[in-house]
């Protein structure tokens, strides 16, 4: 049953001179007309995020300014920020699917990713293993995949090939798959 669409975009850019990647996400649930946008700017090199913005029709508004070892969250309809300390390196919800792209995958990787969640204004340490590749077909074609598996009950599929595509998606009986262009299927 298809439920709706999510498109993912990473674009260079480079405001105030500074080199930085562009995070956006966008989706549409036509079940329930829900619909969200993201955007995460973060560090070229470092991918570190700098800001994030997150809304989403049903659940709210927050925004998120990190510094180097803190991040300022401001959440509508709450009158005080919140802020968290953290060892870095930490990334923003956000950009996790991007981030997953620049990992060195291979059978057997094991890592922890701290992520913070703007929304739940909380961090998250998310244990990360590819226990195995798997071919997956979609109707953008088939593709040779590390397993990307979480310790919080989300999978990926990602390509071993030079885009690294996210192929496949899985977590709390919904599945995204990559379409045949730039949009995907849930």
């Amino acid at each position: 049953l298809d439920i709706g669409t999510m498109i993912y975009r990473i674009e260079a850019a480079k405001p105030e001179g500074k080199d930085v990647w562009h995070c956006t996400t966008r989706g549409l649930v036509t079940a329930n007309g829900a619909n969200s946008v993201s955007q995460v700017m973060c560090d070229k090199e470092t991918f570190a995020p700098i800001t994030s913005l997150w809304r989403h029709s049903m659940l709210g508004f927050a925004e998120a300014i990190y510094s180097d070892d803190s991040v300022r969250i401001k959440v509508e309809g709450k009158d005080q920020p919140v802020v968290i300390t953290f060892t870095p390196p930490v990334f923003d919800n956000e950009q996790a699917m991007q981030l997953f792209r620049r990992l060195p995958l291979k059978v057997g990787y094991k890592t922890t990713v701290n992520v913070v969640s703007s929304l739940g204004s909380g961090e998250v340490k998310l244990g990360v293993e590819v226990p195995e590749m798997e071919t997956i077909e979609t109707s953008a074609g088939k593709f040779e995949c590390y397993k990307l598996v979480l310790n919080i009950g989300q999978t990926f599929w990602i390509s071993n090939d030079e885009h690294r595509y996210v192929t496949r998606f899985s977590a709390g009986g919904v599945t995204v798959l990559r379409g045949g262009g730039p949009l995907g299927r849930c």
